[in-house]
C-alpha cells in the first residue's frame, strides 16, 4: 500500500527551497471523520457528470481491516457537493471474500454511467486478507438525497486471484468500447504485477491479462496504473527494473508487445510510484520518488518517437516522494503533489506545485505547502481540474486533529488559482 512505499523510501525531511506562487487562495473543502465518515482518502476525486466530487477512503467504514488509529473499517466510496459542500457516504466496504477491502485508486466512470474502482485487498482468498476486487457502484433508483446514504448498490465484477494479478492500484483508464484497463501491484507469475484489461461481453465481465511483469526483465510492481493514448497504447512505470524502474509502452495488437521507453538512474531519477501523463503531441511526463542531480525525485518528459529523456526538474534531497500523476491545465502548465516535502518552520506534510513552460525550460512555483493541522497533510491522490480551472485534491490526514487519534482522518481542498 501506499504507506509501504513511504516505508520503504526511508525519507528524510528537510527545508524545501521554492517560490511560492501568491495568486492562489486554498480552502479545506470537507473533513474526513473517521468510522462511517471515511478516513485516510489515498486517492484523488473523480467529478461525475452532475459535478460533484466522488473518492474513495482506504479506512473507516464497516468491516474490520485495522485496528489503528484511523478505525477499524475497510474503506468507503463518497459523494461530495463542491458548491454547498454537503457529503454524503455512498458505500461502505466490508472486506472478506464477499467484498472488497481498502480502495487506493481514483474511480472511473464506465460502461452505462456506473462508477467503477478497485480495492487493494478483500475478494477471493488466494492472497492475505484477499487479492483486491474491480465494483461498479450505482446509484439507487428515483429516491430522494435524503434517504440515499448508503443506499447505493456495490456489485463486484471480478476477483483477482494472484496469478491473474493481486493488489491493483494506480490510475484505471476507459476506451470507448467501455472496457476498463488497469494495473495490479504484485501478483501474476512472477509475483511482479500485470496489467488487465476488463470487458463487457454478453452480460457478464471478462478479466485478460495483457502483461504480467517479471524482476530483471521487464520490471516489478506497476503501482502508478496506466494510461491510454488516442490508438489504443497503454503507458505506464515500474518502480524497480533494470535500474532504478522503467517507464514502458504496452503497443495495441493481438500480442500486447511491450516496450521499455526508459529505464532509470540515479541522475535522472529513481523508483517511480505515480503513472505518466500524456500531451496532445504523445510526449510523455512523469515524475520519481527520489533520485536525480539533487536526490530529492524528478520531473521528467520522453519526447514521443525517440523517447529522449528531458530533464524538467529536480527536487533536493529529502523532498519527499511524489506520489500522484501529473496533470496539465489548458495552458500547458504541470500541477503536481509532493508526499512530505515542505519547510522546517511547518514541518513537511507535502506541497502542491506547478512547471510552467517557456522557451525550453520549465519554472518551478509552489502552489500550497501543508501545515499538517487543519489544512491537510500527506497529499497522495492525483489532482483534477473542474470545468471552471478550479483544482481539487486530497490529503490521507490531518484536518480536524481531534479525528483518528490526533493525526486527522484527511480532507478534500480546492484551490482557486
Amino acid at each position: 500500500m501506499k504507506l509501504d512505499i513511504v516505508v520503504r523510501l526511508s525519507i528524510t525531511l528537510v527545508l524545501s527551497l521554492s517560490t511560492v506562487a501568491s495568486s492562489q487562495t486554498f480552502s479545506v473543502i470537507h473533513n474526513f471523520t473517521g468510522e462511517a465518515g471515511g478516513a485516510i482518502p489515498y486517492a484523488g476525486v473523480l467529478i461525475g457528470h452532475d459535478g460533484n466530487l466522488y473518492g474513495t477512503t482506504a479506512a473507516g467504514g464497516r468491516g474490520t481491516c485495522s485496528s489503528d488509529d484511523f478505525g477499524a473499517g475497510c474503506g468507503t466510496v463518497y459523494e461530495l457537493n463542491p458548491s454547498n459542500e454537503s457529503f454524503t457516504t455512498l458505500w461502505q466496504f466490508a472486506g472478506g471474500a464477499s467484498d472488497g477491502a481498502t480502495p487506493e485508486a481514483a474511480l472511473v466512470i464506465g460502461p452505462g454511467g456506473a462508477m467503477y474502482g478497485s480495492t487493494f485487498a478483500g475478494g477471493v482468498q488466494y492472497c492475505p486478507g484477499g487479492c483486491g476486487i474491480m465494483f461498479r457502484l450505482t446509484p439507487p433508483v428515483s429516491v430522494p438525497r435524503t434517504i440515499k446514504e448508503n443506499q447505493w448498490s456495490e456489485k463486484i465484477v471480478y476477483s483477482f486471484q494472484g496469478l491473474d494479478g493481486q493488489n491493483p492500484s494506480g490510475t484505471m483508464e476507459t476506451d470507448a468500447s467501455g472496457n476498463i484497463y488497469g494495473a495490479t501491484a504484485e501478483g501474476g507469475a512472477q509475483s511482479s504485477g500485470t496489467v488487465f484489461k476488463l470487458s463487457y461481453v454478453n452480460g457478464a465481465w471478462t478479466e485478460s491479462k495483457l502483461h504480467e511483469f517479471s524482476a530483471y526483465v521487464d520490471g516489478d510492481f506497476p503501482e502508478g496504473g496506466v494510461t491510454l493514448d488516442a490508438a489504443g497504447n497503454i503507458y505506464g512505470t515500474t518502480y524497480t527494473g533494470f535500474g532504478a524502474g522503467d517507464v514502458w509502452q504496452l503497443i495495441a495488437s493481438s500480442n500486447w508487445a511491450l516496450n521499455i521507453l526508459y529505464s532509470f538512474g540515479i541522475q535522472t531519477g529513481e523508483n517511480p510510484t505515480s503513472g505518466v501523463t500524456l500531451d496532445s503531441s504523445g510526449n510523455v511526463y512523469g515524475s520519481t520518488s527520489g533520485g536525480g542531480p539533487d536526490r530529492g525525485g524528478t520531473v521528467f518528459e520522453l519526447s514521443s518517437g525517440d523517447w529522449s529523456f528531458h530533464l524538467l526538474h529536480s527536487f533536493s534531497a529529502g523532498a519527499g516522494p511524489l506520489l500522484s500523476n501529473l496533470i496539465f491545465d489548458k495552458a500547458g502548465n504541470l500541477y503536481g503533489t509532493t508526499y512530505s516535502d515542505g519547510s522546517v518552520r511547518n514541518g513537511s506534510y507535502g506541497t502542491v506545485f506547478k512547471l510552467a513552460p517557456s522557451n525550453g525550460t520549465w519554472t518551478y512555483s509552489l502552489i500550497h505547502e501543508f501545515t499538517g493541522g487543519s489544512d491537510g497533510a500527506y497529499p497522495v491522490g492525483t489532482l483534477v481540474f473542474d470545468a471552471n480551472g478550479n483544482l481539487y485534491g486530497t490529503t490521507s490526514q490531518g484536518g480536524d486533529l481531534s479525528k483518528c487519534g490526533g493525526k486527522g482522518c484527511g480532507v478534500v481542498f480546492k484551490i482557486t488559482l
